[in-house]
């Protein structure tokens, strides 16, 4: 019988919140033991940092900002473009979706044979004893470490919480940002601990956890406006939306049962990009060669122990957007775009033509611009990001400021 997959995109998780990744404070006993038994990428760049954009890529294995998906607006049923349940469903797979947001999941329902919310753990686990005994893949957007790091059951409880969660940043000083980092790791000790341990025990239970795969990586990471000098007028969006440095860029990786491999860390930097054609292969699910949506690269050498055939990429592309593009889905808006490449980044913002560049060896928290000493790594970068905005087509556009609030608040980001 062909191997289960669960993906789980696990919200605004960092990397650094992680046992597995050094944190010894944390308690996520569950997510180091897929670890342990698998193989964890230690340098991992999303495409987007914020979730409709990103949760694009998780599905597509293509870039959010060639595809034109900054909007929940976008419906893939209109488009040529292959999900990745459209491929494990043409393989005979049931497939699944969780997703907390019935926006989301409507832009993405296509060859989706089941649907819940993720705060529903019972029907997950119901829908692994259901389909244990013939081939299932599940996608799953685990919303419970999401601002304000808690599972709601409702819409108004949630909205409600979150601006409270929000107020305790707006004004509560530096304890107001210390307590929602503490809030934060107990939501990530409450995925691992409890939800987390739910699945697995369930996967074991009915025997089927050695002929189960399992993806565990991020939408994007969090921060708590620690850049901002003012933070009284804050958003949701803020925690991670407009920017692009790496507290909101590096997210965890960790492939389970894929392969032979056990307890390996890679070290190469890889992308977001790169988990669905890695998956795939790793399943024996074939590639068009001729597919041009797929913008990443396969990594499953590192899960069959064959390092010496890898051949990672050098360069990593990520965009964001400030407001959403509306209607037309074969062009994005980007407000801010990066690229990350031999250990350099730099961050340009097209509309004023502004850039920032930064040496992540010698500067990982990306305090110091060196943009203007270094010219000629500047420009090399800059090269880079002019033509990949060239290839996908991509230019600015203005967008109805209340037409876009009320987007990113049906979203739950205002």
């Amino acid at each position: 019988m062909a191997k289960n997959v669960i993906y789980l995109v696990v919200d605004a998780l960092r990397p650094d919140y992680l046992g597995c990744y050094g944190n010894s404070s944390m308690l996520t006993t569950e997510i180091d033991r897929l670890a342990e038994e698998g193989v964890l990428f230690e340098d991992v760049v999303s495409s987007a940092p914020w979730t409709v954009p990103s949760v694009a890529t998780h599905l597509t294995g293509g870039y959010a900002h060639k595809l034109g998906i900054f909007s929940s607006e976008f419906d893939v049923k209109n488009e040529p473009i292959e999900t990745v349940f459209d491929r494990f469903n043409r393989e005979g797979y049931t497939t699944a979706a969780y997703l907390d947001s019935e926006e989301l999941f409507h832009q993405w329902d296509g060859s989706v044979d089941h649907y819940a919310k993720s705060l529903e753990l019972l029907d997950f686990l119901t829908f692994i004893s259901e389909h244990a005994d013939e081939p299932f893949f599940i996608f799953n957007l685990y919303r419970g470490t999401h601002l304000p790091y808690v599972l709601k059951y409702s819409r108004e409880a949630w909205y409600s919480a979150q601006e409270e969660a929000l107020d305790r940043l707006r004004y509560g000083g530096e304890e107001g940002v210390e307590e929602s980092k503490y809030r934060y790791a107990r939501a990530i000790e409450h995925f691992s601990e409890w939800y987390l341990r739910a699945i697995l025990d369930r996967l074991e239970t009915e025997g089927i956890l050695e002929d189960t795969a399992i993806v565990l990586t991020a939408d994007h990471g969090e921060c708590w406006g620690e850049r901002l000098e003012d933070r009284t007028d804050m958003d949701a969006f803020d925690l991670h939306g407009p920017h692009l440095y790496d507290e909101v860029l590096k997210v965890p990786l960790l492939m389970y049962n894929f392969g032979p491999s056990s307890g390996e860390r890679v070290s190469e930097m890889v992308r977001s990009v790169d988990i669905l054609p890695t998956m795939i292969e790793a399943v024996d699910i074939s590639i068009d060669p001729e597919d041009r949506t797929i913008d990443g690269i396969s990594l499953e050498p590192y899960l069959s122990g064959d390092r010496g055939e890898s051949d990672f990429t050098r360069v990593a592309f990520s965009a964001t957007t400030s407001y959403e593009n509306p209607e037309n889905s074969d062009i994005s808006v980007i407000s801010k775009f990066s690229v990350t490449r031999e250990g350099w980044k730099l961050i340009w913002e097209p509309d004023a033509d502004e850039v920032e560049l930064y040496d992540l060896n010698a500067d990982p928290d990306e305090v110091v611009d060196r943009s203007t000493e270094r010219c000629d790594r500047t420009e090399e970068l800059l090269v880079l990001l002019r033509e990949e905005m060239e290839c996908a087509g991509m230019h600015l556009s203005e967008s109805d400021p209340d037409v876009v609030r009320q987007r990113l608040e049906d979203l739950g980001y205002l």
